[in-house]
């Protein structure tokens, strides 16, 4: 954001915010922003290296990182069989008591 407010500041356009009122690039407020973007972008940084570490472990020990799948294999086959039985996939997840759009990736993700 700050590059951004930089660009449009060089190409002479004022920046106001009709939120915030700090965000008005014309006058003296202009220069407490740019050390609150370096701050936000920081954060950020450290953010993702925080994220970083227990991603890499994770991996290297074949886990998997994100929320856990809401169908085990079981339940997955049985999708399957009600699929090529003929049902929709709406048919299905009402049966297996899912959002149809849980059946469809696991369906995809499995085939």
């Amino acid at each position: 954001m700050a590059a951004i407010v930089e660009k449009l500041d060089r190409a002479g356009v004022t920046l106001v915010s009709v939120r915030e009122s700090w965000a008005d690039t014309s006058g003296p407020a202009a220069i407490s922003s740019s050390p609150s973007a370096w701050v936000a972008q920081q954060e950020r940084a450290r953010l993702l290296e925080r994220l970083a570490a227990p991603r890499a472990r994770l991996e290297k020990e074949g886990r998997h990182w994100g929320r856990p799948c809401r169908m085990s294999d079981t339940p997955v086959e049985h999708a399957r069989e009600l699929r090529t039985a003929g049902r929709s996939f709406r048919q299905v997840a009402v049966a297996l008591k899912v959002p149809s759009s849980t059946i469809r990736r696991a369906l995809c993700r499995s085939s």
